[in-house]
């Protein structure tokens, strides 16, 4: 069964290896061969990810023997949202399933559904912290 709602890979990868960082916020740095063993996906996709999630603050990266990745802030301190908007952008309020500006139709079919997914799924993510 398919279900309706659709998060992309690498959204799901930060929102997975952020949650493991937290996990133990206090045992880091992790390398990200070690992270993506961990969660049983591509350490190259998981690197770009990581990238991502430092540029904008999330994640910092040591160098050297010992070095890795940790969390650049306490994981009370960071929602899911933060998380899932750092790698894909910010959840809109309404978004056509077609992928168009306009709906040809005067109201779109499905309603205020999707706008109403959205803000649900945009609630849910900003309440619920790493920690």
């Amino acid at each position: 069964m398919v279900g309706m709602l659709k998060i992309s890979e690498a959204a799901s990868l930060g929102l997975h290896a952020m949650k493991f960082l937290a996990a133990r916020f206090s045992e880091g740095p992790f390398s990200t061969e070690m992270i993506a063993l961990e969660l049983g996906v591509s350490s190259a996709h998981l690197s770009k990810v990581l990238q991502r999630l430092s540029k904008h603050g999330m994640v910092k990266a040591t160098r050297g023997p010992g070095g890795g990745v940790s969390l650049a802030r306490r994981p009370e301190d960071v929602s899911m949202l933060q998380v899932y908007e750092a790698i894909d952008g910010p959840i809109s309020a309404g978004s056509c399933l077609m992928g168009r500006e306009h709906c040809e139709h005067k109201k779109c079919i499905l309603g205020d559904l999707i706008n109403e997914v959205n803000e649900s799924v945009r609630k849910r993510l900003a309440e619920t912290k790493l920690k």
